[in-house]
């Protein structure tokens, strides 16, 4: 049975004397100690808050495993018990990799639909953004214009009649664009910190800038930046963020360090990935 972010779903089936295959990038499969700590900085100590959440749940999930008869879990992280787990990113994005014993990252694959990128003819540093609709979409959009570049951008889910209400200093994207030809062709990509668009731009050798707007996103735009490809704009600065564009933009560090997590990842592929995954998979079935 394969289980995709789902710990509810792993904790109903316990019981079932079935292999289990635990599947997800580094956030969506945690791992720790009891309580799990922290993954983002606080200035208030924290332990005492982790220890009552974690009892909170323990319990919540007891009703599950005495309903059904199975021993009670001993830590939080035990919800996540599987026979394999397939972590479909790389050990330099993974917030839990310290945790980890002996891990198997499977990389991410490469999305190869979608139209081929429309540059306007100029003669600007390429910036392509994938963003989506919200109430920040502006701003967004005005910081990364105002960083120097020309700008495409493809907006998931924004209806075309909301295109005249967009600055007009950019091009919009009205259907979605091939990934790997928009990262190859570009000097920057900016994204809202989605774990699959910064994939993409790393193992295209593109800097980043990304405006995270939620925990798992901050997390990995975090990782980005201890990389040194990029840099991050969390929604409460986004006044600064043409100024981070123009730093990742001018500054050759930034592609340098998409570059090198491109050349050590670049004989990696898809083909190489699934090779694993069968394998693991058939082992299992045959145990």
């Amino acid at each position: 049975m394969l289980f995709d972010h789902s710990p509810t779903a792993l904790l109903a089936a316990r019981g079932l004397q079935i292999p289990k295959i635990c599947l997800g990038n580094g956030f969506l499969i945690p791992a720790g100690e009891s309580p799990w700590q922290p993954l983002v900085e606080s200035t208030e100590p924290l332990t005492e808050q982790l220890t009552q959440w974690d009892a909170a749940i323990l319990q919540s999930a007891r009703g599950v495993t005495d309903y059904f008869g199975e021993p009670a879990l001993e830590r939080v992280s035990r919800l996540y018990d599987a026979d394999i787990y397939w972590l479909d990113t790389f050990v330099e994005l993974d917030p839990f990799a310290r945790f980890r014993s002996d891990p198997v990252y499977l990389g991410s694959y490469p999305g190869m639909d979608g139209a081929p990128p429309r540059w306007p003819d100029d003669n600007k540093p390429k910036i392509f953004a994938y963003l989506s609709p919200g109430p920040d979409l502006i701003k967004q959009l005005t910081g990364l214009i105002a960083g120097g570049g020309s700008v495409l951008a493809y907006i998931r889910g924004l209806s075309r009649d909301s295109f005249s209400q967009l600055p007009n200093d950019l091009t919009i994207a009205d259907e979605r664009i091939n990934m790997v030809e928009a990262v190859g062709t570009s000097d920057l990509v900016a994204c809202l910190g989605t774990h699959n668009t910064m994939c993409h731009a790393l193992l295209g050798g593109t800097p980043i800038v990304a405006i995270p707007n939620n925990l798992e996103r901050k997390l990995h735009s975090n990782r980005v930046v201890s990389l040194a490809a990029g840099l991050s704009c969390l929604p409460d600065d986004l006044g600064n963020l043409g100024e981070r564009v123009k730093r990742v933009l001018n500054e050759p560090e930034f592609t340098a360090g998409a570059r090198r997590f491109q050349e050590k990842y670049k004989p990696a592929g898809a083909a190489q990935s699934l090779e694993i995954q069968l394998s693991q998979a058939e082992n299992l079935l045959n145990r």
